[in-house]
């Protein structure tokens, strides 16, 4: 009799275990990637930007803003190419100027996808913004720091050979 309620509490803790590391893993899954404030102030309509380009961002971009889409995040540049090139020719202005917006904001996710997809469209407007990062980066914490920062140094040699 003893030793089926000790198996019995044995499989109920594993179980127990079990639960709680589903629920963290959850949890970290959903845990946002970026600010959606920083998102959503850059992505403001202003003077002569095309509002139907920017919702579409801005949902795209909060459909991703989740850890778990961490891996769709880093390729979001080829996405958002196509996406570009998808564009009427009086839309792209909107979303070259939105790409720089990103650059702009504090949110290195989003400096980032900002950063590579105007290296892979060629956008030299984009060059000021990427310089302000690079000069503004501050010494490296880790090796995650070191990475931006040479995807920064290199996005702007890119764009100005380019």
């Amino acid at each position: 009799m003893y030793a089926g309620g000790i198996a019995g509490i044995g499989f109920i803790a594993r179980v127990w275990v079990r639960y709680k590391q589903e629920q963290r893993t959850q949890a970290e899954h959903l845990a946002p990637l970026f600010d959606d404030a920083q998102l959503q102030a850059a992505l403001q309509p202003r003077q002569d930007d095309d509002t139907d380009v920017l919702a579409e961002l801005g949902s795209t971009l909060a459909v991703l803003n989740r850890q778990a889409y961490a891996a769709e995040f880093w390729s979001l540049d080829e996405q958002l190419v196509k996406y570009y090139h998808g564009l009427p020719l009086d839309c792209q202005p909107t979303l070259q100027r939105a790409i720089v917006r990103l650059i702009e904001t504090t949110d290195r996710w989003l400096q980032t996808a900002g950063t590579k997809t105007a290296v892979s469209l060629g956008f030299k407007e984009a060059i000021p913004a990427i310089e302000g990062l690079v000069a503004n980066a501050g010494p490296s914490h880790d090796a995650a720091d070191d990475r931006f920062q040479q995807t920064l140094r290199d996005a702007v040699v890119t764009l100005k050979a380019g």
